[in-house]
């Protein structure tokens, strides 16, 4: 019974596959694997992507047939999406441009950035010396990037209460207590955020903390992406005492962002920029 149901199927399918052997026969020479709506894949493009699907796959590997599948449900979604004209949708075009702007640094820089990874011990050590890792404490007042006048006013004010208490003697801590911020998280720990590292603070606040010697607090407030600040520099560590990876990593960032900052200045200066400077006025 079953060899005459199977037998059945394979005079049912004969047509099928010869026609099929036939198709083969005839494109046996070509390298198109498939043409969808008129796109055609070629073997190489095929085989790129077969490969790709290989080196990430979890559990069981793709095949050829399941890969070519995905492949053929990609293109018929993107030639949709384009009768759509979703490629001229604004917010659409802003994510194709940021894929190729990333695309662009990738090409460009990527073989530099790999070049500056290789940091020394020495070097690791010789950024500290330049950019110690610090300790302080601050008089802290919020002052938030979208403030009024009026709000800025009254930080200043209570920054300048604040100095007047330190210079009649009141301690640190105390003034802290009295003048930073009730949502300030410094508030109830004397101002003390401890030791950190220069990417771990707002660049304007690291800037002046480090032009103080230990147990000297800054004269005027410093502004930073925060708010107001009044400094005091507590300490700074030891370069043979400190984390070589993650002055390692600083380094490269810094210059990693150099190479990036550079090759976008090259751009610039290739370029034609107007800037109309009264609209983006603080």
């Amino acid at each position: 019974m079953l060899f005459k149901n199977s037998a059945k199927v394979a005079l049912l399918l004969a047509p099928l596959l010869l026609g099929s052997l036939c198709s083969f026969a005839a494109d046996e020479d070509s390298d198109v694997v498939a043409t969808i709506n008129g796109k055609v894949l070629h073997k190489e493009e095929f085989d790129r992507r077969y490969k790709e699907s290989i080196q990430i796959f979890k559990f069981t590997p793709p095949t050829k047939a399941s890969v070519l599948n995905d492949i053929v449900n990609f293109e018929l979604a993107v030639q949709e999406a384009r009768k759509q004209h979703l490629d001229n949708d604004p917010e659409i075009r802003e994510r194709i441009e940021s894929v190729l702007y990333q695309s662009l640094v990738e090409r460009q820089l990527s073989e530099k950035f790999k070049n500056a990874s290789s940091i020394s011990e020495q070097e690791a050590r010789n950024y500290c010396k330049k950019n110690p890792e610090i300790h302080t404490s601050h008089v802290y007042v919020v002052l938030h990037p979208t403030h009024t006048k009026a709000e800025e006013k009254e930080a200043y004010a209570k920054m300048d209460a604040a100095e007047k208490a330190l210079a009649a003697g009141t301690p640190f801590e105390k003034v802290v207590a009295q003048y930073s911020s009730k949502e300030s998280y410094v508030k109830d720990a004397g101002g003390d955020i401890g030791f950190q590292t220069k990417d771990k603070l707002d660049p304007s606040y690291y800037a002046e903390a480090r032009k103080l010697s230990v147990g000297e607090y800054t004269k005027r407030p410093v502004k930073s992406q925060f708010g107001l600040h009044i400094i005091k520099l507590l300490g700074e560590k030891d370069c043979n005492k400190i984390a070589i990876p993650e002055y390692q990593r600083m380094v490269f960032d810094e210059k990693r962002m150099k190479i990036f900052s550079d090759y976008l200045g090259g751009l610039r200066s290739q370029s034609k920029i107007s800037i109309n400077e009264k609209l983006i006025q603080e």
